[in-house]
């Protein structure tokens, strides 16, 4: 009885029965009660600290018990538990899984985080950005009945666990029914959520429902878009990047599907579209690029943060700390810490900036660099007529008139893909691009050099290509045939140009073939490959060289075409002569009428006559390009230089 007396005056019971006494019993969900549960552990845990300032031991189940009190406390434990599993459940609770370890690695814009039961629970609405990202300290951002809402213009990038994250894009609104290791449960009313999951076992669960669809996901790289149409009509869009997707509505009246890697389906209020096949231009490579690296980094030891850097407009210079690093958009990781970046573009003012990178963390950057009101774009003068017969060398115009590139790929969307894809170490996806870029018509010979160049970087690193072209070597050596030892030699002029970016080697290779085998059955295709290989090199005269010999010997053959315009723009862009470029884009614009430079060459070729003074000619060829390219790259172009022609 003394010791009962003892326990009832003990401010640690009277604590408890104060604190059960002010409890309201109202109908709440299971979530609801988890938390006011863990909320009345931790306030009677506080009173326990104020009471008993003693040293405290902690075992591995996680009871807190003291020297000299130990009972007591096990007592207002014990009772507490059987107090509130009376009350609330009328049986012991369960064994609850714990807590997510989620957490904000990065946002853009502004995030508001928010908790159904704030009132209750005492969790105040939030507001997350970037500058107070460090200071957010609400825990876990994965957790039951939270609510998130990005604005627009923002973007939220979340740890879920070890190699899982997700991005959750402007306009988003995402409401945590569940989250512990064990089950995982999210609503998304509207937006886009894109997710990179480590593949869950048997025991775990991960679900995403929108407002008509229900998706459950084992372990996956997927994106869920769901929005209201016109008619208020709840659409929902999922795609699948890798692995497999059960995704069906609600009462599975209309069935499921399942979507597997490079696929995607519709599903509306009352009807299941059909499954279709992902376009490239339907993959979103900066996000999948950004959960890659994110997955591939082990944030709980690395010291590395990541710089997402975009600017308006794109393809301006980045510098760090002084050293170009890239041009826009980058995505990048470097250590903790604070750096000078500049971002710089002709024409345009230059913008610097802090900016501090955490552990972990990422850091958005986005400058909009405004016009440099100093420069103006001035035309040049047209030469008169007397002086029609003296060459004009490009050195002259080429600073004054637009860029003769007719692809800026600094801007080209599927070569940012490609270089993206290198930096996560995608390197067949990123030849697949830049093998179909290398042939576009009208591509700058600037362009093309750099081009080749990173398919050569794609290559190097794919594998050991040396050790290839040592037992390619062996083979060459050793054969006796000559149709075979022919084919090696050419195998290895591929490796040494395409693949080791070894032009050098290359060279002397083509070279050999072209003497020995001049009726070899890649006898063509080596003239163009070494006229190729001279322009990597910067011999620009043995290139045109090359390139007329290959023109003279082949005049139909299937590489002529573009050796033409090659030859047209070696000599107009690198040796300054126009009066050769122009003989070379005519003879490409009579001899092959349907060629697929045929708009890039009347533009280029309407330039050459504008600079050499003859604004008829010019006018002439502008008016055909508006003609037969209505739709152009290079329309509004023409229309512009076409309205300053007298």
């Amino acid at each position: 009885m003394k010791k009962l007396n003892n326990q009832e005056t003990d401010p640690v019971v009277k604590g408890l029965q104060k604190l059960l006494s002010a409890l309201t019993f109202k109908e709440r969900s299971e979530q609801q009660w988890q938390v006011l549960e863990n909320n009345l552990f931790a306030q009677l845990d506080e009173i326990e600290s104020k009471s008993h300032p003693v040293k405290r031991w902690r075992y591995s189940f996680g009871f807190p018990f003291q020297f000299g009190r130990g009972a007591v406390v096990a007592t207002s434990i014990t009772l507490c538990v059987v107090l509130l599993s009376t009350l609330f459940f009328g049986i012991l609770p369960h064994t609850t899984a714990p807590l997510v370890e989620s957490r904000i690695l990065g946002v853009r814009g502004q995030v508001v985080v928010t908790d159904e039961n704030a009132s209750e629970v005492g969790f105040q609405q939030v507001t997350v950005a970037q500058h107070n990202l460090d200071t957010f300290d609400k825990g876990a951002i994965l957790k039951a009945n939270q609510i998130i809402e990005a604005s627009e213009q923002a973007k939220l990038v979340v740890q879920i666990d070890n190699q899982s994250h997700f991005i959750l894009s402007e306009n988003s609104k995402l409401t945590v029914r569940k989250a512990n290791s064990r089950e995982i449960e999210l609503y998304l009313h509207r937006g886009e959520f894109f997710c990179s999951l480590k593949k869950r076992d048997k025991s775990q669960t991960f679900t995403v429902l929108t407002p008509n669809t229900i998706s459950r996901i084992i372990g996956t790289i997927f994106t869920i878009r769901t929005h209201a149409n016109d008619n208020d009509k709840r659409i929902t869009n999922l795609s699948v990047f890798k692995g497999k997707v059960k995704i069906s509505n609600y009462e599975e009246y209309l069935g499921h599907d399942f979507i597997s890697s490079g696929q995607s389906i519709q599903v509306s209020t009352k009807e299941r579209g059909d499954v279709f096949s992902l376009d490239k231009d339907q993959m979103p490579i900066r996000s999948l690029s950004l959960l890659k690296l994110l997955s591939n980094s082990n944030n709980a030891t690395d010291s590395m943060g990541m710089l997402d850097i975009r600017s308006e407009p794109l393809g301006a210079e980045v510098y760090i700390h002084g050293e170009p690093v890239g041009k826009t958009p980058l995505l990048t990781k470097y250590r903790k810490g604070a750096y000078e970046i500049t971002v710089k573009r002709e024409g345009f003012n230059p913008w610097s900036s802090i900016v501090s990178l955490a552990e972990g963390k990422i850091a958005f950057v986005e400058p909009h660099l405004s016009k440099d009101s100093s420069k103006i774009d001035m035309m040049p003068p047209f030469v008169s007529a007397k002086k029609r017969r003296a060459p004009l060398r490009s050195s002259q115009y080429k600073s004054s008139l637009p860029s003769a590139d007719m692809h800026d790929f600094s801007l080209n969307p599927a070569f940012i893909e490609a270089l993206i894809q290198m930096t996560i170490g995608e390197y067949q996806k990123a030849l697949v691009v830049l093998d179909s870029l290398k042939v576009i018509p009208g591509i700058s010979l600037t362009n093309k050099v750099e081009i080749i160049n990173k398919i050569a970087e794609c290559y190097r690193g794919m594998g050991n290509f040396h050790k290839t072209l040592g037992i390619l070597d062996m083979k060459y050596r050793g054969e006796s045939n000559p149709v075979r030892k022919s084919n090696l030699l050419w195998e290895m002029i591929i490796l040494k140009a395409n693949c080791l970016g070894d032009f050098n080697g290359a060279k002397a290779n083509l070279q050999t073939y072209i003497h020995t085998y001049p009726q070899g059955s890649w006898i063509e295709t080596a003239y163009a490959k070494l006229g190729e290989v001279y322009v990597l090199l910067e011999n620009y005269a043995k290139a045109v060289s090359t390139y007329k010999a290959h023109i003279q010997r082949f005049g139909s053959g299937k590489n002529v075409e573009n050796s033409l315009y090659t030859l047209a723009n070696i000599n107009r862009s690198k040796l300054d002569n126009c009066k050769e470029a122009l003989h070379w884009y005519s003879k490409l614009i009579k001899t092959y009428p349907h060629t697929s430079f045929m708009g890039s060459a009347l533009f280029e070729r309407a330039e050459c006559y504008r600079a050499y003074g003859m604004p008829r000619k010019a006018k002439k060829d502008y008016e055909q390009y508006l003609s037969l390219f209505p739709t152009g790259h290079l329309y509004g172009k023409c229309r512009a230089h076409l309205a300053l022609l007298p």
